[in-house]
């Protein structure tokens, strides 16, 4: 049920600009319905996204609990990840484009038609449940074992981090070497002849926000969480004390 209501509201959020575009064959139309909706619709998305994270964290744990799954046949416990994780590669790869920056929403006459931009977002929450769903009942796949692999799971440590830092060195590394990127909103660029952003570029930052993300996740928030901590959970009183 959770599910659906988050398919249901991403086919909202871009399935109502695509019908615009689908009526009007403006990308202006397209573009101004999407910047509504986009605007209009994220608290409730978001609200629905974290009942269902919640939910498929308290399964997840609940499953991971139980007894190792019986021997079965070892293309069947292959595929239970395998399969989920090519979907998403393959959505991404063909449907997104990799390391393309898009401009203005996705507009068509810019970046990726409206059609795309649906499929993208209809398909990847049942994508997520299924690679989800595999990596718990086939712990010992190829892909689980990569992907809980020590490296990988030291970048999960630092991905939220890194999450919070990017926009800002992307921003600060445009004016820094003279380039020019195009974000949802605006154009930046530190000059008339600036250079447009490319793979290299985007290797560079990742990198940089790598880097930066180390001390904020293992130095800077676990004192602000300590210091949070300490001012709004209440003492409890002394054993005693009680009535």
């Amino acid at each position: 049920m959770v599910l659906v209501g988050w398919a249901s509201m991403e086919g909202l959020q871009f399935g109502l600009p695509l019908a615009v575009f689908a009526s009007t064959q403006s990308a202006d139309a397209w573009y101004y319905a999407t910047l509504y909706i986009y605007l209009g619709i994220p608290p409730l998305f978001r609200l629905v996204t974290l009942i269902f994270g919640l939910q498929l964290g308290r399964w997840t744990f609940f499953e991971a609990s139980k007894q190792p799954p019986t021997r079965e046949i070892r293309a069947v416990t292959e595929a239970k990840t395998l399969i989920p994780a090519l979907a998403t590669t393959l959505t991404v790869a063909v449907l997104h484009g990799f390391l393309e920056p898009e401009s203005e929403l996705h507009r068509p006459d810019t970046g990726s038609t409206p059609l795309q931009w649906i499929v993208i977002h209809l398909i990847h929450p049942f994508n997520v449940l299924a690679l989800v769903c595999g990596l718990v009942r086939a712990p010992q796949s190829l892909v689980a074992r990569f992907l809980t692999s020590p490296p990988l799971a030291k970048l999960a440590d630092l991905s939220y981090a890194m999450y919070l830092l990017h926009y800002g060195v992307v921003t600060l590394y445009v004016f820094a070497f003279n380039k020019k990127w195009s974000t949802e909103w605006e154009l930046l660029q530190s000059s008339e002849d600036a250079s447009a952003l490319n793979p290299l570029d985007y290797g560079a930052v990742v990198l940089l926000v790598t880097a930066l993300a180390y001390p904020v996740t293992h130095w800077i928030e676990p004192r602000v969480a300590t210091w949070l901590k300490a001012r709004v959970e209440t003492p409890m009183p002394p054993y005693h004390a009680l009535p």
